[in-house]
């Protein structure tokens, strides 16, 4: 199972950086110009499967990028090395950028468990009415997304959310295209229903029901996100690239 994920998954990154897959097993780092079709709004996108690691990078910044010396190739995810520099370069341009990660992507290596809920919840799927009842709220932005992100809006596409007994949502699993085949997961669990295991019991039936639907389910958290790569862990979802993203600053 997780072949055939990894390969799909591998087929749209190497799509979305404008890049051939076999880049991703050189051993080396290779900079390529971003896409000008690529539908991340990235200035910087780094990633890699273990081996190789490869940077796509706005055209505007392209030759700047290729005269930084880094080396090994995984030493470009260490911020010092490129990300704060790509920042500083564009400040020296008039541009605000950020960076963010790197974060952990994960793909399925076995079937979903069928995780019961705790006694008193149910489950179902709601659709982008019922998230627009509960988005200015910002109580599930991991899984609904945030106010008025308009790259967000355009790819959301429906959550499973666990309803508690007074009829009020307690956690969700929603989802966003993230490619060709491909929909990512995003979880929140409302504060008070932590530690009970709704996390596991959402991305779960989440995630089987993209199987079942033919396309891969994608998850991503930071390397330091502890709890979101146990339950990622417990759905069997495991990892498959690192990534590291340089985009314009909010407000900018």
């Amino acid at each position: 199972m997780f072949g055939r994920h990894r390969d799909r998954f591998v087929r749209q990154l190497a799509e979305t950086l404008g890049c051939d897959p076999a880049a991703f097993e050189t051993n080396m780092l290779t900079v390529v110009e971003r896409p000008a079709a690529s539908r991340g709004p990235f200035i910087a996108l780094v990633a890699t499967l273990g081996t190789g690691t490869v940077v796509s990078v706005d055209a505007r910044f392209i030759e700047f990028a290729q005269t930084l010396a880094i080396a090994p190739h995984f030493r470009v995810f260490h911020s010092a090395a490129f990300a704060q520099p790509l920042v500083d370069e564009a400040k020296a341009r008039g541009m605000a950028l950020t960076w963010r990660g790197p974060n952990l992507a994960f793909v399925p290596a076995s079937a979903p468990p069928e995780f019961a809920l705790p006694h008193g919840f149910e489950a179902r799927s709601v659709g982008r009415e019922w998230r627009a009842q509960y988005l200015e709220s910002r109580l599930f932005e991991n899984g609904l997304g945030e106010p008025g992100n308009a790259y967000v809006e355009q790819f959301w596409r429906s959550a499973i959310v666990a309803f508690g007994a007074d009829g009020e949502p307690a956690a969700l699993a929603g989802t966003y295209d993230d490619g060709e085949g491909l929909l990512e997961i995003g979880v929140e669990v409302a504060r008070p229903f932590r530690g009970i295991g709704l996390a596991n019991a959402v991305v779960a039936r989440q995630a089987a029901a993209i199987l079942t639907a033919g396309a891969t389910p994608t998850y991503y958290c930071a390397p330091t996100n502890i709890r979101s790569q146990r339950t990622a862990f417990a759905c069997g979802l495991v990892p498959v690239a690192s990534r590291l993203v340089v985009s314009v600053a909010k407000g900018a």
